[in-house]
């Protein structure tokens, strides 16, 4: 279903994308084109170009300007090893639920675990942050391994969900968000609404067919 292919990873890009305002402020004129998109080669086209403005801004904060996100560095280095890390549990939880991990709706080729990339998408920057604050503290002697170490700590903070009203851990929404795409996929939400941590806000609250496991009361 091209359709539903092409929505999901506008979900999944746009979430990309906003997530990046932790850093790069410009990124609400790239929403509103991906949201405009008619067709996933524009989807990506957009994101590049914010991706690219984004990890100019990272490297020039972590006073390494000349570095690109595939250059042989401990900095990135660390990404990886942090994205790897990350994307182990969204590919226990797609095997859990019995979703196919190669079954991807944005990366391409589906011959790695696409899903779970697609998945971890929303939550990247839960790596970078923690990559970027291992560099600022510890260099280059150390980042990989405390970069891990930082990322674990900040999925163990509690967090405020608006989607389900609960109050969790943030690692949980790993979990929450292939509970969301496996209700889509049935039929059992019209929309696909995944968890994302911010205030309570009001207004008619989302409607959603799962709770995420381990509220925190």
């Amino acid at each position: 279903d091209g359709r539903r292919r092409l929505y999901l990873a506008k979900q999944f890009i746009i979430a990309r994308v906003t997530t990046m305002s932790w850093l790069e402020q410009r990124m609400e004129p790239s929403c509103h084109r991906i949201r405009a998109a008619k067709s996933l080669a524009v989807v990506r086209v957009i994101e590049a170009e914010a991706t690219r403005r984004y990890w100019s801004t990272f490297y020039s904060n972590a006073h390494v300007p000349e570095l690109s996100r595939r250059d042989e560095h401990p900095l990135n280095q660390a990404l990886d090893s942090c994205s790897r890390f990350l994307s182990g549990i969204l590919l226990r939880w797609c095997l859990f639920h019995k979703l196919s991990p190669a079954h991807g709706f944005m990366h391409e080729p589906t011959t790695y675990i696409a899903l779970a990339y697609d998945l971890l998408e929303p939550y990247r920057h839960w790596i970078e942050r923690a990559c970027a604050s291992a560099w600022a503290e510890q260099g280059e002697k150390r980042v990989v391994a405390y970069a891990v170490d930082v990322l674990k700590r900040y999925m163990d903070e509690v967090v405020f969900v608006p989607a389900t009203r609960q109050h969790v851990r943030r690692k949980a929404l790993l979990h929450g968000i292939v509970l969301a795409l496996r209700a889509f996929l049935l039929g059992d939400m019209q929309r696909f609404i995944f968890p994302q941590e911010g205030p309570l806000k009001s207004g008619k609250p989302l409607r959603v067919s799962y709770q995420l496991i381990g509220a925190v009361k």
